[in-house]
């Protein structure tokens, strides 16, 4: 068999069941499926949903549901929903503007442990394998690729990494293919549980998005779900000192009830695409690969998207160096975007620490296309592309430099 050939009996091991994984084990199965061939799936996951928690803000947002219900037949259980999110509140310093969601297109709020659990579930139901355990190690060879896991030994004609930014899974491909897992920002995640009398419209069922100006922190937002609100902080080197610092903050502190917070929780965000996240008998998907879209990320779109990719890929044009270029020729829409979401993050970087936001706001109040790219910049509803270039955008930009640069320069007296 030439070595270029995906094995069905090998088959493709998945590293991680989260949307990434199962969307790339879905779609083999199915376009295995329709070509009346069966092909071996395994997926590996040393979590168990339900006890670990994770760290993902569980905001789903459009057009996921459709993505699930088009490609795998899959409808998320109304019982799964906490919240329909009805759009945003945006914070500067002194002013606020409310960005509403298209009602026909709204946000999701699940617990996102339930939503993992519940995809996973789907893909045995298809045929896919889910060993419960950590994979250790990947040894590549020329025709086939070796996954070590607490439970043994598997042999697969490719693997595919949806591991996020696993320290312990970057460290390995780092060593074994010469990847460099993303930039990324460090999340700080804790909750609240407000009274009963809070819950039946809690924050109005919107998310309250700062951009608050430490040194260390990019943004800060509070979530609505179905019994708590979820805070989450995003930065460099954050510590439980800069989430009590954000939580004391006036205009925060008046959202919250006045009981405190449960745990901390850490996790990892990426801001960046990942080096080498494709080659030789392997693709890595979602957060590994880096292509998620600043701020709101999109991350569980952007892994079920590049998990379908990656399955198509492999499918069509095997576990080759050269096939694997079919799988980023296909992420290309993606990786052009993350030029422009890294100039749109840097320019709210700036205003963050040099300027004001206020002047923004103002302005936004009152011109609808400054309003519309505000909320496709929050909500990653639209790629950053088509936001930075929109001509209504940018007309609205020789009225606010003065404004801007006038707030810059009071901050630096």
């Amino acid at each position: 068999m030439a070595k270029d050939t995906l094995e069905r009996e090998k088959g493709v091991a998945i590293i991680g069941g989260g949307p990434g994984g199962v969307g790339c084990a879905l779609t083999l199965k199915g376009l295995a499926r329709d070509r009346g061939q069966d092909i071996r799936v395994v997926i590996y996951e040393g979590k168990r949903f339900g006890e670990h928690y994770n760290q993902c803000a569980g905001v789903l947002s459009h057009p996921l549901e459709e993505i699930l219900e088009r490609e795998f037949g899959l409808k998320i259980p109304d019982a799964m929903i906490q919240r329909v999110i009805q759009g945003y509140v945006l914070y500067g310093e002194k002013e606020e503007i409310v960005l509403e969601e298209d009602p026909t297109k709204p946000s999701l709020a699940v617990q996102r442990v339930e939503l993992d659990r519940f995809l996973l579930n789907e893909a045995v139901k298809r045929g896919v394998e889910v060993i419960q355990s950590r994979v250790t190690d990947v040894e590549f060879h020329p025709h086939e690729v070796v996954v070590y896991s607490w439970s043994g030994t598997c042999r697969a004609s490719a693997v595919v990494g949806a591991f996020g930014l696993s320290k312990a899974m970057t460290a390995c491909f780092s060593r074994r293919v010469g990847y460099a897992p993303p930039p990324h920002l460090e999340t700080l995640v804790t909750k609240f549980y407000p009274p009963p009398s809070w819950l039946p419209n809690l924050l109005e069922n919107m998310i309250h998005v700062f951009l608050p100006p430490f040194p260390r922190t990019e943004f800060g937002a509070l979530i609505p779900k179905g019994d708590h609100i979820t805070i989450i902080l995003a930065g460099w080197n954050i510590t439980t000192n800069e989430m009590e610092t954000f939580l004391s903050l006036p205009k925060v502190k008046r959202l919250l009830p006045p009981k405190g917070h449960s745990d901390f929780f850490k996790g990892r965000f990426p801001t960046g695409l990942a080096k080498r996240f494709y080659g030789h008998r392997y693709l890595l998907v979602g957060d590994a690969s880096g292509l998620v879209r600043p701020f709101k990320g999109k991350g569980i779109n952007t892994a079920v998207i590049t998990g379908k990719s990656a399955a198509i890929t492999l499918m069509n044009h095997g576990p080759s160096q050269e096939a694997s270029l079919h799988y980023r020729d296909m992420c290309k829409e993606l990786m052009e975007d993350m030029i422009y979401g890294r100039l749109a993050r840097t320019l709210a970087s700036l205003t963050r620490r040099y300027s004001s936001l206020d002047p923004i706001i103002r302005e936004a109040k009152r011109n609808e296309g400054l309003k519309e790219a505000l909320f496709f910049c929050v909500s990653g509803h639209a790629p950053y592309k088509k936001i930075l270039r929109n001509k209504a955008h940018l007309k609205v930009l020789p009225r606010l430099l003065p404004h801007l640069l006038g707030s810059f320069h009071l901050s630096r007296q």
